[in-house]
């Protein structure tokens, strides 16, 4: 009986252990800190990551890029609406907040603002453009503005 037991336990901890294992890239950067993690301090940039908790790094960059899906700028090709997490690691005072849009060349009406004292948005599945849009993977466009700029409700983080 003392064998059966002990093999029922080995085999449960096998089955914990396999079940442990399969945990996933996001699950292990929540974990090690994630977004927090990946903060840089201070240092004028704005960057991206394809998965949520920074995991995936797209790109950086001091500068404003008005079509992520095209084959210039800081950001290109497929890094157009792929981001799920973003980071404002600007400097504070005058354009310091990130303007995201839905849409490539600035386009007013579809935008989301992420404030420099938010420091990163780690899920974007939970925040929307003005117009509605889901923010995570639909980011085409990217600029600095002051925060005059972003209405009440375009905040995410």
């Amino acid at each position: 009986m003392r064998k059966s037991g002990a093999a029922v336990a080995a085999l449960v901890l096998a089955l914990t252990g396999a079940v442990t294992s399969t945990t996933t890239t996001t699950a292990q950067a929540t974990a090690s800190g994630g977004c927090n993690s990946a903060w840089p301090g201070r240092n004028g940039h704005m960057y991206a990551w394809r998965d949520i908790y920074c995991v995936g790094l797209l790109g950086n960059t001091a500068g404003s890029d008005d079509h992520w899906g095209d084959a210039y700028g800081p950001f290109t090709g497929l890094d157009a609406n792929n981001a799920s997490s973003v980071m404002n690691a600007g400097y504070t005072g005058g354009r310091d907040v990130v303007k995201f849009f839905f849409v490539p060349q600035y386009e007013a009406a579809s935008y989301a603002c992420l404030d420099p004292t938010e420091y990163f948005a780690d899920d974007l599945r939970d925040n929307t453009f003005t117009n509605g849009a889901l923010v995570n993977d639909n980011i085409m466009a990217h600029k600095w503005v002051t925060d005059g700029e972003c209405a009440w409700g375009s905040w995410i983080g």
